[in-house]
């Protein structure tokens, strides 16, 4: 499946950034604002989510929010239609729960996608009676000649509960490898599967490869540590590799001008 764009906020501030907070029902709702023309504040956007605090620092997780209906046709015929509603066809499913056919907003869940990029996140499934699941998006389907999406599996989990997820692999810095010694950076895993509880979910796995010279490795026991991630992958798993370039290119480079 594609990865959905990221969406980079138009323009800039023009000055500091102030951030107010407030609770609502058990939500801390947040709304970022900056200073405008003669000191005007212009709300820029507010979202809510529940408070998680993760290992990184202070800063608070962000848990997405999808609505979401039961599905009651199943097969070819009751997806098209879904479809042609702009709606895309779903399942969920989990350790405690039997498998649940649902119905995705079309519109809403693009806007999600492009609002996530590529990081790991979880999403509260939000349903007409009001009742409300945890879950992450465990593979989704697109159509390969027109983009679009055909269907979604979620998987459901508890917040007391670890969970085994796939996160992408964040590179970090220019590798010395290929800055001084002309090398090429190759990355041999794009995604790791590591196991934490909902609570201690990394955005990605980040990897710094500053030090990295040609023909070293970094394999997955070489990982910096994340409190409460377990990498589930080989130890022996290479990561990202700095190779030399290809014979060719030495030698182009080595021939006279």
């Amino acid at each position: 499946a594609k990865e959905g764009q990221k969406e980079t906020t138009p323009g800039a501030c023009q000055s500091l950034c102030h951030v107010k907070t407030g609770k609502v029902q058990g939500w801390q709702k947040f709304w970022l604002r900056r200073s405008g023309p003669a000191g005007q504040l212009d709300t820029l956007f507010h979202y809510a989510c529940l408070q998680f605090r993760s290992h990184r620092g202070n800063e608070i997780m962000k848990k997405y929010q999808l609505t979401v209906t039961a599905r009651e046709g199943t097969g070819r015929s009751a997806s098209r239609r879904l479809r042609k509603a702009e709606k895309i066809p779903a399942i969920l499913y989990g350790k405690h729960t039997k498998p649940e056919n649902l119905a995705v907003n079309g519109p809403e869940f693009v806007k999600l996608r492009k609002e996530i990029g590529g990081k790991a996140a979880l999403i509260e499934l939000k349903r007409d009676a009001g009742a409300t699941a945890l879950s992450f998006l465990q593979e989704i389907q697109r159509d390969p000649i027109t983009d679009k999406y055909l269907h979604l599996d979620l998987q459901e989990v508890k917040e007391n509960e670890k969970m085994i997820i796939n996160v992408s692999l964040h590179v970090v810095g220019e590798a010395y490898g290929v800055k001084t010694e002309g090398g090429i950076l190759e990355t041999a895993s794009h995604r790791l599967r590591i196991r934490c509880l909902p609570k201690d979910l990394p955005d990605f796995i980040e990897v710094n490869v500053t030090e990295l010279k040609v023909g070293e490795t970094i394999h997955v026991s070489e990982l910096k540590p994340l409190p409460g991630v377990e990498f589930l992958d080989d130890k022996s798993q290479a990561v990202v590799i700095c190779v030399e370039p290809p014979a060719e290119e030495v030698g182009a480079v080595a021939a006279p001008v």
